[in-house]
């Protein structure tokens, strides 16, 4: 058996157990692990059935869980954004409505795209630069390779080319209307090294997007973080050997070989640093399967995300 199907099997038990016990909240912590698509709706199928007379608290990192229990409990779920943390806004902090809708619905955050997000922005050029994988993946998605191109190049260090990512904007998500952008926003990857990310505005502080607002910061950072990274690495290590198509692990790789002959702890030090870090700035850029923006901001908390750029930007430093 698999280790989906072992899980399957086990679930099952314990919510008959949960059944017939007296209490009458059961909690559940992530169900649907090591599941393919096919147990997951069963599970959340027999959850449904099975516990069907007590109060449910079901605890996940995924977006996907809480898409299948929403679409088939449509109207029956409460979303919660738990934190516990340090010097953080912790406990079970309620999503309102709206920003729910967006959370678990595609459609609708491209639908906010379009027109109410622009009354909640204080930096447009903030905004754009941090939404800029998202269009990256929508390009994509609606077959504009020009555009996915362009964009690709504003996520790597190799291209200096100046890009209008309000034009782009547009073209994806205001349908050629130009009136929400007060003037052209050019920007090329050097002038997003020179964002001071210690200090980034994006929405308004009263907005009802609180995890949109999270999220959109997050991303700027990781876009900073990883294109930072590349500089310091392409520079020091690798020069006139660089290829413009190289992936972040492979600029590692290359910046701190696995086959030198003389191999010291400091390269294999300092390549196992980056290639831990590969996930936090190079794949959470990055939107093309499911367009699910949302969820940098489920896996990581301010404190961590501070802790680790900290840590990435002192080693950079030091080389």
């Amino acid at each position: 058996m698999s280790t989906g199907e072992q899980n399957f099997i086990s679930l099952c038990f314990e919510l008959l157990l949960a059944k017939y016990s007296q209490k009458k909240i059961v909690v559940i912590d992530d169900p649907i692990s090591s599941c393919d698509s096919h147990y997951k709706n069963k599970i959340i199928f027999i959850m449904k059935m099975i516990l069907k007379n007590q109060k449910k608290i079901i605890l996940t990192h995924s977006l996907e869980l809480i898409k299948l229990i929403k679409y088939q409990s449509p109207g029956d779920i409460n979303l919660y954004f738990f934190n516990n943390t340090s010097n953080e806004n912790n406990g079970f902090i309620q999503v309102n409505k709206k920003e729910q809708e967006v959370l678990l619905n595609t459609s609708q955050i491209v639908k906010l795209l379009k027109k109410d997000i622009f009354k909640e922005i204080v930096n447009q050029r903030f905004f754009l630069i941090s939404i800029l994988s998202f269009m990256r993946g929508y390009s994509e998605l609606l077959g504009k390779d020009d555009y996915k191109n362009e964009l690709t190049k504003l996520m790597h260090h190799s291209s200096k080319k100046r890009i209008s990512l309000s034009k782009i904007y547009t073209e994806l998500f205001l349908e050629g209307i130009e009136d929400y952008f007060s003037n052209e926003i050019e920007i090329n990857t050097d002038e997003i090294l020179e964002i001071d990310i210690n200090s980034i505005q994006i929405l308004k502080r009263a907005t009802e997007y609180k995890i949109l607002d999270r999220v959109l910061r997050y991303n700027l950072i990781y876009l900073f973080l990883r294109i930072k990274s590349e500089k310091v690495l392409i520079e020091k290590y690798i020069k006139k050997n660089f290829k413009s198509n190289l992936m972040f692990g492979e600029i590692v790789l290359k910046s701190f070989p696995q086959h030198l002959d003389d191999q010291t702890e400091e390269n294999r030090e300092n390549r196992i640093f980056f290639l831990s870090r590969k996930t936090l700035i190079n794949e959470f850029n990055h939107y093309e399967n499911d367009l699910n923006i949302f969820q940098p901001a489920i896996d990581i908390s301010d404190s961590a995300l501070l802790k680790e750029k900290k840590e990435i930007l002192l080693k950079l430093k030091k080389l």
